[in-house]
């Protein structure tokens, strides 16, 4: 949403500094951290009309899960993503290790089910979302690229607008650190994405 070029970037509640689960708090926080940046848009020289949510792996399906919450009016006061960037998003909570089931929600999936369908991707699909980009590496070993393929056929089976960019013989994180070959080689699709359904163009 920023005019000058390059985003801008808060950081989310993290185990074991958050109390646990962290999972709809670390929703709140993004949410609230959106609403800053439009209440101070014109001191921070952004545009409000140009929120864009975005992740990677973890932070991916919080960009998600939080777009969903927004449009839910579960998280009131925060404006609406134009689009959402995901970068290997972990798209089902029941499916993952179990330290991260731990760390989100507090406990196994089984435990808590409606903050797992409130934290999960897969069971957030629906018409109505945001352009959503997807970004997968194909030799993902955590996420698991059958899983990301399937939920974007999802999306793009209820009318959401968007493309997947999967990266070939690529693993989790692969465009770390930021001048990458990895990121280098997907920088290009993101930046053709946001010109052409948020009208940002990147450097």
């Amino acid at each position: 949403m920023a005019r000058r070029p390059g985003p801008r970037r808060r950081q989310r509640r993290v185990p074991p500094a958050a109390p646990s689960p962290v999972g709809e708090g670390q929703r709140r926080d993004v949410a609230a951290a959106a609403a800053w940046a439009v209440a101070h848009a014109a001191e921070e020289d952004l545009d409000p009309d140009r929120v864009v949510l975005a992740g990677q792996s973890a932070g991916a399906t919080l960009a998600i899960s939080t777009t969903a919450g927004i449009l839910d009016g579960d998280l009131p006061g925060a404006p609406t993503p134009r689009a959402v960037v995901a970068y290997y998003p972990a798209t089902d909570l029941r499916l993952v290790d179990r330290s991260l089931q731990d760390a989100v929600l507090g406990g196994r999936a089984a435990q808590y089910p409606e903050q797992t369908r409130a934290s999960s991707p897969v069971d957030l699909v629906r018409p109505g979302l945001p352009p959503t980009l997807v970004v997968l590496g194909s030799a993902d070993h955590f996420v698991f690229p059958d899983r990301v393929l399937a939920y974007d056929r999802a999306l793009r089976d209820a009318g959401v607008p968007g493309r997947l960019v999967e990266v070939p013989h690529a693993d989790h994180v692969f465009d770390y650190p930021f001048g990458s070959p990895g990121a280098q080689a997907t920088r290009p699709a993101v930046a053709a994405f946001l010109a052409e359904h948020v009208g940002v163009r990147t450097p």
